[in-house]
């Protein structure tokens, strides 16, 4: 006979699990509501602050426009002793306040308009208040729209700022700091 291992008797084997497990318990469901709590509450107001700066760029963009309409409305005015098309920030005008005004009325077909944060865009928030940090008239000169000096108009709501760069030397009109 040839050197056989004696086979030792096996174990019965366990009978197989019949029942697969369905649903989940309410510690996972626990456990899953409050980390979704925890990162809505971390991205809330993340999309606040977005929106106010969303707001900020449009009141930006809309004063730079302006800024850029005074300076042609300068360009065409086509006579030196015409009052200058200017701007300015923060007033009244029969007893309608405004944010800005632009004023090119004493240029032939000028216009005088004045700005209130009601004729922003539908989704705008009125209730961010937002700040324009200047308080002169800046006047665009015949015949090529100059100004006097470097002006930066900074607007702010709340931490959040943005600013307009109108350049004394060549005029131009940029939605950035002065450098």
């Amino acid at each position: 006979m040839k050197n056989e291992v004696p086979r030792l008797p096996s174990a019965p084997r366990a009978p197989a699990l019949r029942r697969r497990q369905r649903g989940v318990t309410l510690v996972e469901i626990t456990l899953v509501l409050i980390i979704a709590s925890v990162l809505v509450a971390i991205a809330v107001p993340n999309f606040g602050g977005a929106q106010e700066q969303l707001d900020l760029e449009e009141v930006q963009s809309r004063l730079a426009s302006d800024l850029r309409i005074m300076r042609q409305d300068a360009m065409r005015c086509g006579n030196p002793d015409n009052d200058p098309p200017s701007i300015s920030f923060d007033g009244k005008v029969n007893g309608n306040e405004y944010d800005w005004r632009i004023n090119s009325s004493g240029c032939p077909g000028g216009i005088d308009v004045q700005r209130r944060c009601e004729d922003f865009s539908a989704d705008f928030n009125c209730k961010n208040n937002f700040t324009i940090d200047y308080d002169e008239t800046i006047e665009f000169k015949y015949p090529y729209g100059e100004v006097d000096s470097e002006h930066e108009i900074t607007i702010s709501s709340g931490d959040e700022e943005v600013s307009i760069c109108l350049d004394g030397d060549s005029s131009a009109v940029q939605s950035d700091e002065c450098s």
